[in-house]
């Protein structure tokens, strides 16, 4: 065990950093973290997951492989080439919630459950939030998982080709479930969750990850899992503008920014990385029905606002800080009265507010600093009653 004390001047975000957003830094001077190096074995990592003491958040929304690239990591395990380490990160109840490495975790757990997901799975209810309480069984989610690799040579196909974790042979079977993979946990010292995203931010293994990325793992929850479920809603896929939800999750980080304004707009304090973060955190102690008046809320702002734009004007890609804007002039009055009819917003309103030399020049510089945020917000708030 080691303990690490961080001395990180304030470039925090430059890796994380959209092209059109300032996300502003955030100042990670003397944190002090826990990093616990391990080597868990195939097997043990598998039951540990099954167990939920390894914890893979929004597992069913963000397994991306494809079956050949499962197959080539098994292949990789089996055969003893390296694999890139594991990061957990430690709770205060104990359980390791994954940072970086889920795509990997949940390949060899689905090989060594033999099935592997269908696109549906994305649709899988809530009550299967945990990898154990997954319905393996069910074939509407899942298919048998077989080794899908390509041939050693044109005449000669790969003796691991097209068998399932049952018909390995003894010997590779076991040599697999003992392959030991590194895994670094690492824990805070200090009760600063923005602080901990920032290491996380910068303890990725060669892929950047991206804002929302690392707030899946940390603040999973089910205000989470019904931002992930409006994020799939095929009017608001309309409304972004890609019928396909963004891997990165920039559209699920856009509908965090647009809750979190609404609810918390009036005491936003810089950076949006660190506001976004708090916000999360609150969130996982709304109850059911906060949740599920703010989902209505949010369904009936996609319905009533079909016909804008939510991109810049100077821009086609949507716009958070349009998002920001329109969301809560639409949503306000409804909120602070415990309705969850949003409002439509004007067109042309919406027009002339892009347009507005002092609401664009919130939109261009230091775009996130207390000042042009509430004065951005303000500015909507008057121009879209209209």
């Amino acid at each position: 065990m080691s303990t690490v004390e961080l001395s990180l001047e304030g470039d925090s975000d430059i890796n994380n950093l959209d092209e059109s957003e300032d996300y502003g830094t955030y100042d990670v001077r003397n944190v002090g973290i826990r990093t616990i190096p391990s080597d868990y074995n195939v097997k043990t990592l598998v039951d540990t997951m099954k167990d939920g003491i390894v914890v893979v958040p929004g597992f069913q929304r963000n397994y991306v492989w494809t079956k050949k690239q499962a197959s080539k990591l098994i292949e990789s395990l089996i055969v003893g080439l390296p694999v890139p380490q594991l990061f957990f990160y430690e709770t205060v109840d104990d359980t390791l919630l994954v940072i970086d490495g889920q795509q990997r975790l949940m390949s060899i757990y689905y090989f060594v459950n033999q099935r592997f997901p269908k696109d549906y799975i994305r649709t899988i209810p809530d009550t299967h939030r945990t990898v154990g309480n997954l319905p393996l069984d069910d074939d509407e989610y899942f298919t048998d998982f077989k080794l899908q690799l390509p041939g050693l040579t044109r005449d000669k196909k790969n003796p691991l080709h097209d068998l399932s974790y049952s018909k390995l042979s003894g010997d590779i079977k076991a040599r697999f479930d003992r392959r030991p993979i590194r895994t670094i946990t690492v824990s805070q010292t200090k009760d600063d969750k923005s602080a901990m995203y920032e290491v996380f931010n910068r303890l990725n293994s060669g892929v950047t990850l991206k804002p929302q990325e690392i707030r899946r793992s940390m603040f999973d929850s089910k205000f989470y899992e019904m931002i992930y479920e409006l994020n799939t809603n095929s009017h608001w896929r309309k409304l972004y503008g890609s019928l396909v939800p963004d891997p990165h999750m920039k559209d699920a980080e856009m509908l965090l920014r647009g809750f979190a304004m609404l609810e918390q707009g009036s005491n936003y304090k810089s950076s949006m990385v660190k506001f976004l973060n708090k916000y999360s955190d609150d969130a996982r102690n709304y109850d059911n029905k906060h949740i599920q008046n703010l989902k209505t809320l949010a369904v009936s702002f996609f319905k009533n606002n079909q016909h804008i734009q939510l991109n810049a004007s100077d821009s086609k890609k949507p716009s958070p800080n349009i998002f920001d804007c329109v969301f809560v002039a639409s949503c306000c009055h409804a909120h602070s009265q415990g309705d969850t009819n949003a409002r439509a917003i004007n067109s042309s309103s919406l027009a002339k507010l892009k347009e507005n030399p002092d609401f664009k020049e919130t939109t261009q510089k230091q775009t996130t600093s207390i000042a042009n945020v509430t004065k951005r917000l303000n500015l909507s708030r008057n121009m879209l009653s209209e």
